[in-house]
């Protein structure tokens, strides 16, 4: 009999649905600012700028899929490593807000993605190798 453990099942559904989200993405995107530098005007202009934010909803339907398909260990080190994240670039970020009422210049809001996934992805490791 061939058992798969679960966890294993989640990685894979998540590395399918994950690639198909991103070429989604590339695509998309692609066509977007293709539309945006060649004449689109008006209402049109706001909705062809936003509509990369559609596969960008499925990698989150994705991470959460695997969060739930995984075993205990797993979805603790992720949410514990999120949780970290997320105070970190708070912090940061607000720390920079403060520093541009003083006179630097003024961040792109895609830093704070670029500063939360960077510490997600360090935190991990980092989380695991001490619950070892």
């Amino acid at each position: 009999m061939n058992v798969t453990n679960p966890t294993t099942l989640a990685q894979k559904r998540y590395f399918r649905e994950f690639a198909i989200a991103i070429g989604a993405y590339v695509v998309i995107l692609t066509a977007s600012v293709y539309g945006l530098n060649h004449g689109i005007e008006g209402f049109a202009r706001y909705l062809v700028a936003v509509i990369p934010a559609v596969p960008v909803a499925g990698v989150a339907i994705a991470v959460v899929r695997w969060l739930k398909g995984t075993d205990e260990f797993q979805r603790q080190t992720a949410i514990t490593a999120m949780a970290i994240a997320g105070g970190l670039t708070a912090l940061i970020t607000v720390t920079y807000g403060f520093l541009e009422n003083a006179g630097m210049p003024r961040m792109s809001v895609w830093i704070s993605y670029l500063i939360f996934m960077s510490i997600w992805g360090i935190a991990t490791p980092i989380i695991q190798r001490q619950s070892r």
